[in-house]
């Protein structure tokens, strides 16, 4: 082998060692930019879709067990972590209330949910490259409390009158609101479609008469819901 292909071997790998540096710190600088994200998004009870087509099917009427709407501002440090606050308008119908006590006493809420408003934080950690993403995430916040229902035994109606005589049991308010806290798991697609499976908890209290004796029943629990949830993020503007 002479001189001079000598000299061109070692200039040509001089040149690919210096690319290949300059990609990987290229790389790198992309992993460390941070940028923006700005999410709206929509939940329902992940039983309520084939449950709520049932019900809609067998009496017309199309109710869901839980169901939220909200924003959720993100700010990415870099492609994994992820830090932000969120909003969500927050409806239940609180049936698995304190473990399903309201099932057990045969309580129902006047056909009207709990309906509360989380404001929290939101944690997030994006693992993988590719277009599309596995992200998990962690939330804690407050929930406001935005409707008290009134819970009572189920009875029968008197068509004359149109009036409700419970049968003997409980009866009284019963709200949501507090701490709040859930978390979630699922896909990024392209940095516009994120589609989470998720639990999300709210303390509740029951203030409960039983009117045939007059004993009064105080409750606390947890509603906890699961849920399937979609979100478009119309932001996404990286930094400069």
């Amino acid at each position: 082998m002479n001189k001079r292909k000598i000299i061109l071997i070692s200039i040509t790998l001089l040149l690919t060692g210096q690319l290949a540096a300059q990609q990987d710190t290229v790389a790198q600088y992309d992993e460390e930019k941070c940028y923006h994200s700005l999410y709206v998004y929509g939940s329902i009870g992940a039983g309520d879709i084939m449950l709520g087509l049932i019900q809609y099917c067998t009496t017309g009427e199309l109710r869901f067990g839980h169901y939220d709407a909200g924003v959720l501002y993100l700010f990415h440090f870099n492609r994994h972590w992820g830090l932000g606050v969120g909003t969500e308008f927050h409806g239940s119908d609180g049936l698995w209330c304190f473990g399903g006590f309201l099932l057990d006493k045969n309580l129902i809420l006047y056909h009207k949910d709990l309906l509360t408003l989380p404001v929290y934080a939101n944690f997030r950690y994006t693992i993988g490259k590719r277009a599309v993403k596995t992200i998990l995430e962690l939330k804690a916040g407050y929930a406001f409390p935005l409707r008290t229902v009134y819970a009572y035994s189920n009875g029968e109606v008197f068509s004359r009158t149109n009036t409700y005589y419970p049968e003997p049991g409980f009866q009284g308010p019963i709200k949501a609101g507090g701490f709040y806290g859930g978390m979630a798991a699922g896909i990024h697609i392209r940095r516009f479609l994120c589609v989470t499976i998720g639990s999300s908890l709210i303390p509740c209290t029951a203030d409960l008469v039983d009117y045939s004796t007059g004993a009064a029943l105080y409750k606390n629990g947890l509603m906890w819901n699961f849920y399937i949830r979609c979100g478009l993020n119309v932001l996404g503007i990286r930094k400069k």
